[in-house]
């Protein structure tokens, strides 16, 4: 699939399927699992258009998951950002649990890693044992703010909970992504 070179002008936002699979066979994809999780997704979606942030959506979606505890899995250097979100997510009802990315971290020289430049001693980050506390906590959703590029998916796939990133690590861009390809002096970079 190369989806971002459409000949047929995104017309699957009206149903057209050109993919692979049937209709009941992405259907049986969403098990009885799932499926609460799709459906809110979807809810949310429908509800937040144009009108709520993502952090404002992530609670409106933990509210429709029913969920008290909400875990946030942090990197180090946006303490005062996660600091924030959890205020708000307290003020909405929440019990937050917050983990930080060096917990139970191990020293980047003893695993043969670099240190970031700059350092003398760095300590690795560690998305499993957030994962692994988040669990312990009791959450019933995770969300990933400002972890680095390869440790959020580690987070993902060592996480039986459900992971939403709040906001996604850039530190060129002020932790705005989309800057590079919204701006023509950032786009440069891309070439």
């Amino acid at each position: 699939m190369r989806c971002h070179e459409c000949v047929y002008e995104y017309r699957c936002g009206e149903g057209l399927n050109c993919g692979g699979f049937s209709l009941e066979e992405m259907r049986a994809r969403y098990s009885p699992e799932l499926r609460p999780l799709f459906d809110a997704a979807a809810e949310v979606e429908a509800e937040g258009y144009l009108k709520l942030t993502r952090i404002e959506e992530f609670a409106l979606l933990a509210t429709k998951l029913g969920a008290r505890r909400v875990g946030l899995a942090f990197c180090i250097g946006s303490a005062e950002e996660t600091a924030v979100i959890a205020g708000y997510l307290e003020r909405r009802g929440f019990e937050v649990s917050s983990v930080c990315c060096k917990l139970g971290g191990m020293p980047k020289e003893e695993l043969g890693h670099s240190p970031v430049p700059g350092s003398s001693v760095d300590t690795s980050c560690n998305p499993l044992g957030q994962a692994a506390q988040l669990e312990l906590d009791g959450v019933d959703i995770i969300g990933s703010i400002s972890l680095c590029v390869g440790h959020d998916a580690l987070l993902g796939l060592g996480s039986t909970i459900p992971v939403v990133t709040l906001i996604a690590k850039d530190r060129v861009t002020g932790h705005n992504p989309a800057a590079v390809v919204y701006n023509r002096y950032l786009r440069r970079r891309l070439k």
